[in-house]
């Protein structure tokens, strides 16, 4: 070869190495991410609540005519005259609505009824103003009562009824009167707002203004991460992915935004607003048995549980993963798959059930992790949780709480690449095509 052609050829290898390494780059960032980053890399596991796909002012408020901005919105919030009148809410649902939304409305409202003076009640006819629950295909509605007779809507779309019903109860807050907490005057005192990773639109950055401190009051309560009028860390993004938050807590939380429930500061911002006396009890709300809840009774099998709108089935027959998969998937529902044990409370609660009355757990049971190949060019693997066979769902960090400690570590160097609860709790990852019992979930 000439010196010429050897040149070429060093000059082809450098281009192509530079090529390479710049596209393990864009995949996963540098070293100081790649554990944040772990599962992670599809930009389909980062959460949207729902709320910010309305295209209203913070994604899901409604502006009276004439209003543009916080600062205007402020003045018709909260105060006195935007407060329903003895904290009384008349309102109509639409018939549109199924059986089991109405029990997901009717919970949220019986929620707020059992820990405040507030009360919801059936519009009569002498009521001048209350709240339209419709199906607007969003979830959306205006700050407290507005200052116009009739109706106001409260949109409550087909994704607002997800998970524990914490969208509908985080509307029925704005319906009171609440704004969003991030747009509290002391916000930057506890949270950081990443503008580099906000969407640049003008209306993605106008979700994260924040209130005149001389308009809006915080009732003498301190900042609530743990409110469910907050964003989460992902709120409107430039580009979904997990390594570009939207939000960052100054004491290193990564778990607010939650839409499971109000908050002890939520209930005591609500007494506060509609002054309700101190002796107002606290209490859990009666509630109906929903339809799943009546099935998952009915359901034959000697380890069972319902918990948080799901309902869990433990196998009797033991298979290996992919066989464990399959055979949830087709259970008769269409929302069915192998048990995501996401928190350590569900991984608890799904280890007692397995249990029973025994005092050692003596096989183990497979949940819907799996260790997957994340990209055909890479060794690299991430967990997921498994929505069906070849059907990746949300990723699962290394070092998440839900795994037994020491784990996942291919033990004696074998390929663990399936999760199963295992004795003293906690998940193991395990071989796939060993045989083990299996935990079922479905919802309706």
């Amino acid at each position: 070869m000439s010196i010429y052609g050897l040149l070429y050829f060093l000059l082809l290898l450098t281009i192509t190495l530079a090529f390479n390494f710049d596209r393990e780059s864009s995949n996963y960032g540098d070293d100081n991410d790649a554990d944040e980053a772990e599962g992670y890399n599809d930009v389909a596991d980062v959460p949207l609540n729902p709320e910010y796909r309305s295209g209203k002012f913070e994604g899901d408020i409604v502006l009276p005519n004439g209003i543009d901005g916080i600062d205007g919105l402020a003045r018709e919030g909260i105060s006195r005259k935007a407060i329903w009148d003895n904290g009384v809410i008349p309102y109509t649902v639409d018939r549109a609505f199924s059986r089991d939304q109405v029990t997901i409305i009717n919970a949220a409202m019986a929620d707020i009824q059992a820990k405040t003076c507030v009360r919801f009640r059936e519009k009569t006819a002498e009521d001048t103003r209350w709240v339209r629950i419709i199906n607007g295909g969003g979830c959306y509605s205006n700050i407290g009562r507005q200052s116009t007779t009739g109706g106001q809507d409260l949109s409550l779309g087909p994704d607002c009824f997800w998970g524990t019903g914490g969208t509908v109860r985080h509307e029925l807050m704005h319906v009171l009167g609440f704004f969003h907490e991030q747009s509290r005057t002391d916000r930057d005192s506890h949270v950081r707002i990443v503008w580099e990773n906000v969407d640049d639109s003008e209306v993605a950055r106008s979700q994260f203004t924040k209130s005149n401190k001389h308009e809006v009051t915080n009732l003498d309560t301190e900042y609530d991460l743990d409110s469910i009028m907050h964003y989460d860390r992902f709120a409107f993004q430039k580009v979904r992915d997990l390594r570009r938050p939207t939000i960052i807590a100054l004491n290193g939380r990564t778990d607010f935004g939650q839409r499971n429930g109000f908050s002890r500061i939520d209930v005591l911002e609500m007494n506060k607003l509609y002054e309700c006396p101190e002796e107002v009890e606290v209490k859990e709300p009666r509630r109906q048995q929903s339809s799943l809840e009546n099935e998952c009774s009915n359901i034959s099998a000697q380890k069972k549980m319902f918990l948080n709108g799901r309902c869990y089935v433990a196998s009797e027959e033991a298979a290996v993963f992919n066989d464990a998969v399959e055979n949830c998937d087709h259970l008769d529902t269409a929302h069915a798959h192998l048990a995501f044990a996401s928190t350590r409370t569900l991984v608890n609660a799904l280890y007692s059930m397995v249990l029973g009355e025994d005092e050692v757990l003596t096989t183990a049971y497979f949940v819907g992790a799996y260790q997957m190949v994340l990209h055909p060019e890479s060794p690299r693997r991430g967990w997921h949780w498994m929505l069906s066979k070849n059907r990746p769902g949300p990723g699962i960090r290394h070092n998440a709480e839900i795994w037994r400690r020491g784990e996942p570590n291919d033990r004696n160097g074998l390929d663990e690449r399936a999760a199963a609860i295992a004795n003293y709790g906690g998940l193991d990852d395990v071989p796939e095509h060993a045989k083990f019992y299996y935990i079922c979930e479905y919802r309706n």
